[in-house]
């Protein structure tokens, strides 16, 4: 039986509990009436018993995010959701392994984890989020009691996964650039995602039965936000493209648009060519939110032909400022009062009282 303590003062009792490596600790029992605080004790060594027994158990990585995975979905995550963390967890498995204890995970591994995609290329921010899959896949396997250990304590000190978003957008003469350097299926592509600031994902799913010339409209599909899946309006400038896709589709091709499973390499060789600084797909939307930022379009708009409910994703991430658009902006400001010599003080060589005064000396 746990020892019971009531600090001087205090109604709570407190229970001495002993831990798997040893080590005794206090806790508290949450009860003011001693037999209700015996009975938490209990409760409390048989807790701590069961967390050693997990410690001391095998429980593979594999096992533990293909459940959190179903979990996101038996709880109703966005598809979108899932399918990151489904990407996520594959890393995680292809570098910790599938079959790796998660009890046994320790420090070292994640910090190899970390300095192996750092090699790969991956982006602080990409691993952050494979990171934040783990964690969470963690914390569940802790509640389903086959992990005792603290998912936050595998992540390195210093290890900031602070999100700097890419300013990167192209200006028309780029654009135009680029363009010529691709394909025609392609060119018209990357001309869809300007004119109409899809995702990528969204683009592979368009349908040509998504598009209405005449009332010029775009269905555009899609499960990563609310606005996702919704119609919005064509640009003046995206229905020529349009009506080519829809006259030279390849026969037998259900998608609107050619799949495009290099696109980020293709891209970047096409700025290479083009001698203009890379972009990657979602460049292609920031680059449609931009040049709506820069013709004046206000950013509750913004924000809605992005699909988004907020301006705060516009705001963070994707509408940037022309320098041409900030120095007109600062153009409009009224002029003020005109400032002539008579508002400010002479110079002393031009004073008329110091003329007058070293002529006197004179």
């Amino acid at each position: 039986m746990s020892k019971l303590f009531r600090p001087k003062g205090r109604q709570v009792w407190q229970t001495l509990i002993r831990l798997p490596d040893g080590r005794r600790m206090w806790r508290t029992t949450g009860c003011t009436d001693r037999r209700a605080a015996e009975a938490r004790a209990r409760q409390v060594e048989r807790d701590v018993a069961e967390a050693g027994d997990a410690k001391n158990q095998t429980h593979p990585l594999g096992d533990a995010l293909a459940y959190f995975i179903a979990d996101r979905e038996r709880i109703g995550r966005a598809a979108g959701t899932v399918s990151m963390h489904k990407v996520k967890a594959g890393h995680l498995i292809r570098l910790l392994g599938g079959n790796h204890n998660v009890n046994s995970l320790k420090l070292d591994d994640v910090a190899a984890y970390i300095d192996t995609r750092k090699v790969e290329g991956a982006c602080t921010n990409t691993i952050a989020k494979e990171l934040i899959t783990l964690r969470a896949a963690l914390r569940v396997a802790r509640k389903r009691g086959v992990y005792d250990g603290h998912p936050e304590d595998l992540i390195p000190t210093g290890f900031s996964p602070h999100y700097v978003p890419r300013k990167r957008w192209l200006s028309p003469a780029e654009f135009e650039k680029l363009l010529l350097q691709l394909p025609a299926d392609r060119r018209a592509h990357v001309a869809i995602m300007v004119f109409t600031g899809v995702r990528l994902s969204e683009s592979a799913a368009l349908r040509p039965e998504h598009v209405d010339i005449e009332k010029r409209r775009l269905y555009i599909p899609g499960t990563k936000t609310e606005q996702a899946g919704t119609t919005v309006p064509l640009a003046a400038a995206a229905v020529p493209w349009l009506m080519a896709l829809l006259g030279h589709r390849p026969a037998g091709q259900a998608e609107l648009l050619t799949p495009w499973r290099n696109i980020r390499r293709d891209l970047r060789l096409a700025c290479d060519k083009a001698e203009i600084d890379p972009v990657s797909p979602n460049d292609l939307r920031r680059t449609f939110s931009s040049w709506l930022e820069q013709a004046g379009v206000p950013r509750g708009t913004n924000a809605r032909l992005m699909r988004h409910t907020t301006t705060a994703m516009v705001d963070k991430v994707y509408a940037q400022s022309a320098f041409e658009t900030l120095s007109a902006a600062a153009d409009l400001l009224p002029a003020g009062p005109t400032v002539s010599v008579g508002l400010l003080p002479a110079p002393p060589e031009s004073r008329p009282d110091k003329v007058a005064s070293d002529g006197a000396k004179k």
